[in-house]
């Protein structure tokens, strides 16, 4: 009887310390978002082989850049210029409405559905993100990611990104060296077509 007792009380004092000092899954969005707070505009950049994406997202509703080897999205928030950089075309249009900020994308517990999970090296999380309806396009154009996974271990008071893997529609596919950058300067969302390219303009 006794040895039941002292088994079950050495369970107890094991299990205890976990119970009071195990993040909840609140608490760690709320550490990631501290990584990210106060930062207007932000660039999320990764590569599908050979291929390098990047995608830069400002303040304003519509204010965004995606760019690819051959491609470039360039929009202010009111107009939208497609380069072809390759075939030196560009078609410019009006920018359909979306309410996609940089601000919206870091805003982790309102935009994402979460689920933490130990990683599987010592003292390390990972934190799955899947955003929700209000901002997957944005991911869809770039590079069809369905969901963010951050790698996190505890840093004092707070968190520390260890990387980022960006997984495919199918989940077939995972994108490494992931970097998710916050800018201090605020990038210019606008474009001057150069003389020598062709112009589509298909605004009302």
């Amino acid at each position: 009887m006794r040895s039941k007792q002292f088994i079950s009380s050495v369970f107890f004092i094991l299990l205890v310390p976990s119970m009071l000092f195990a993040k909840t899954t609140s608490q760690w969005i709320e550490q990631l978002e501290a990584v990210y707070k106060g930062y207007s505009a932000v660039q999320i950049s990764f590569a599908v082989g050979s291929e390098k994406f990047s995608l830069t997202l400002g303040p304003q509703s519509g204010s965004y850049k995606i760019s690819t080897a051959t491609e470039q999205f360039i929009s202010d928030g009111t107009t939208v210029w497609h380069v072809f950089t390759k075939d030196k075309k560009v078609i410019i249009d009006n920018v359909r409405k979306t309410a996609v900020t940089a601000a919206s994308l870091l805003d982790f517990s309102t935009n994402y559905d979460v689920s933490v999970e130990n990683a599987d090296v010592s003292g390390q999380y990972d934190l799955t993100l899947t955003p929700k309806t209000s901002i997957a396009s944005v991911f869809t154009n770039a590079g069809d990611v369905r969901s963010l996974t951050f790698r996190v271990s505890e840093k004092g008071s707070g968190i520390k990104i260890q990387s980022i893997t960006a997984n495919s529609a199918g989940g077939n596919r995972k994108l490494i060296n992931v970097s998710i950058k916050p800018l201090k300067k605020l990038p210019d969302f606008s474009y001057t077509v150069p003389k020598t390219y062709s112009v589509s303009d298909l605004r009302d």
